[in-house]
């Protein structure tokens, strides 16, 4: 019965929730309302499990955890919108977050799609006039093509199976941001996405109703990094015992500067979430800019890639036959 909702329904679903809670119907009511319309049976089944819990009195959240329908990052952060009875706020700010996230992945969905062709292509192209004239067979062909046309795939295919799986999962969050701290020129920009997360959730939570201790721990949580689930674990004893949030997080080398001073003027003004909210859109804006950079500039490696390939495939080719008309030519 778990199937989770993939990226791009999360936005619709939070978003139908929202309106449906505001409306004043019950939550077995909404999820009735779901159920009419659904066809895919696994699905229907989730949710006639969710309406029965409902009339139960559990709720959404802990049926939601059980059946794994929605990232676990999200399940902390709507169990405490439900005990502060902000849900439907809550759950408008969750369908616009997946909704912003489905767009950039489409827009480097697109972007990406001539350079892998270009690859494919590639990789195809340097022994297809040997098997057109017949000097290769077909068999013989498809044994040299097939190869790295399936590394290729492979990779592809990993790298995105892993990146949705963080989406979903704190351990394969871990896993996705070390391997773009492995990659050169992609560590900045694998700790930029750890503190956009560590905000959204430290902002949602917060304006949530959750404490601050619980609000840092899952903060850091959500982060995929586990420097800052230490510094948490560090910072947390001490703020109970009176210390201030600036002191203790300037104490810490993870939080980067700007976002410390964020949460100094949150603390002086009394508005702490939406200091934090302002920080973490300027850090998204960079993050897309970045991103942008490197989706752009990775077709042209890609290009280089392929023109260096056909270029030493052609000088082998005529290498070949230079050979063989030297022989000849020392022959007689």
């Amino acid at each position: 019965m778990s199937e989770a909702l993939d990226i791009d329904e999360l936005s619709q679903f939070y978003n139908q929730l929202a309106t449906l809670d505001s409306s004043g119907l019950t939550v077995k009511q909404i999820f009735d309302t779901f159920a009419k319309n659904e066809r895919n049976p696994a699905r229907l089944s989730q949710l006639r499990y969710i309406a029965t819990s409902a009339q139960q009195g559990k709720p959404l959240s802990q049926s939601l955890h059980r059946l794994k329908m929605v990232p676990e990052f999200d399940i902390p952060l709507i169990a405490a919108a439900e005990e502060m009875g902000r849900v439907p706020e809550f759950l408008k700010k969750l369908s616009s977050y997946y909704h912003d996230m489905q767009f950039d992945l489409k827009s480097i969905q697109q972007q990406m799609l001539q350079p892998f062709f270009t690859l494919m292509l590639a990789i195809l192209s340097p022994d297809f006039p040997q098997f057109f004239v017949g000097t290769l067979t077909l068999q013989q062909y498809l044994k040299k093509v097939l190869p790295p046309i399936g590394i290729v795939i492979l990779v592809v295919a990993g790298i995105y199976m892993l990146w949705r799986s963080s989406v979903y999962s704190r351990s394969s969050r871990l896993y996705f941001l070390t391997l773009l701290s492995l990659i050169p020129g992609l560590r900045s920009l694998s700790k930029k996405i750890a503190i956009e997360k560590f905000c959204m959730t430290f902002e949602l939570s917060l304006a949530s109703g959750v404490d601050l201790y619980k609000s840092l721990d899952m903060a850091a949580a959500s982060s995929g990094r586990e420097d800052f689930e230490d510094a948490a674990k560090r910072m947390v004893p001490m703020l109970k015992n009176g210390l201030d949030l600036v002191v203790v997080m300037n104490g810490e080398d993870v939080f980067p500067n700007e976002l410390v001073a964020s949460i100094r003027l949150g603390l002086q003004s009394g508005e702490l979430p939406e200091f934090i909210n302002k920080y973490q859109l300027r850090l998204s804006d960079e993050i897309d800019s970045q991103r942008q950079m490197i989706v752009k500039f990775f077709p042209k490696v890609i290009y280089l890639m392929v023109s260096v390939y056909v270029g030493w495939t052609v000088i082998k080719f005529y290498q070949g036959h230079f050979d063989q008309l030297n022989d000849a030519l020392n022959a007689k």
